[in-house]
């Protein structure tokens, strides 16, 4: 049985479609000895959140894909949790963490290419926010593990060998393994040791491995060849954010490697990384040319 007494978890309030979710994970982290933290239940304004999520230990935010008004109403709450993770009073809870949760439906496919809403693609360039796309029930369990433990242990040795090796970090979709195998056999002939993205059913596991990759690698190469451009720009920002997860490593390079029409799609966030075509190089010209711009051939 999970156990969170002492935790103090802030829920945002949200819109009507988001209710029966908001309201059932309130009353799972209670049952488990939760203290939940609501403006409603303080008597609060929008305006004034941060007088609540100053006394919690995390904050959790429902988005949904609903009106400008309901945009505002998830965004200004954000933003005070965000307000709250910069301020001097977080040293009341050094480890405060702002979760928001954007609904995958079990038959809907994960960062495809359809549009994000505005308010979701701006909560996604928050280095302060995890934005999680999962379904509830993956949802629930994630933070419940982060309740639980949120400390992160070392990967596998077999994965991470030393300092003394260069540690590319490839990432890419499970539709494209077939494709991206053959990148990661070719840099490890090259001496590279190489980290690839876990493909499993534990959706705890997976985040914990991504997180503990982004902390470690002195190379990041996004591998996109029929993956959807949310799917990359999201990759993008977990590269960006990787310096807010306690990385002591200066990173060496980033990259995409894609087809010329996903290119053209990148927007700004994708500065500072090389751009490598996977459309008529070869796998080894499109390893060197990156390469050779770090200075690494």
């Amino acid at each position: 049985m999970h156990d969170f007494a002492g935790k103090t978890v802030f829920i945002a309030e949200v819109s009507s479609g988001m209710k029966a979710f908001s309201e059932n994970l309130i009353r799972e982290l209670e049952r488990y000895g939760c203290e939940i933290k609501t403006i409603a239940k303080e008597k609060l304004q929008i305006s004034n959140a941060i007088d609540v999520i100053k006394q919690c230990d995390f904050a959790i935010h429902m988005l949904s894909e609903q009106d400008r008004f309901t945009e505002s109403l998830e965004e200004t709450q954000i933003e005070q949790s965000v307000k709250y993770f910069h301020s001097r009073e977080l040293i009341t809870h050094p480890s405060f963490e702002i979760f928001a949760w954007y609904p995958k439906f079990q038959n809907n496919k994960q960062f495809g290419d359809a549009m994000l809403p505005n308010h979701v693609y701006n909560v996604q360039q928050l280095e302060e926010v995890e934005l999680l796309r999962m379904t509830f029930e993956e949802f629930k369990n994630y933070i419940f593990h982060k309740l639980v433990d949120g400390k992160e242990e070392p990967i596998d040795g077999h994965n991470i060998k030393g300092d003394e090796h260069l540690h590319i970090y490839f990432i890419y979709d499970a539709e494209d393994r077939e494709f991206a195998n053959q990148y990661v056999d070719f840099l490890k002939k090259r001496g590279f040791t190489v980290v690839s993205p876990a493909f499993i059913s534990d959706l705890m596991e997976v985040r914990h491995r991504h997180n503990i990759a982004l902390k470690n690698f002195d190379l990041a190469i996004i591998f996109a060849q029929n993956a959807g451009i949310n799917w990359i720009n999201m990759k993008i920002m977990d590269v960006l954010k990787s310096p807010g997860l306690g990385r002591e490593r200066d990173i060496l390079g980033k990259a995409i490697f894609a087809p010329d029409q996903m290119t053209g799609k990148l927007t700004s966030n994708s500065k500072g990384f090389d751009i490598i075509s996977t459309t008529s190089n070869t796998i080894q010209d499109q390893v060197d040319l990156f390469l050779k711009r770090k200075n690494l051939r």
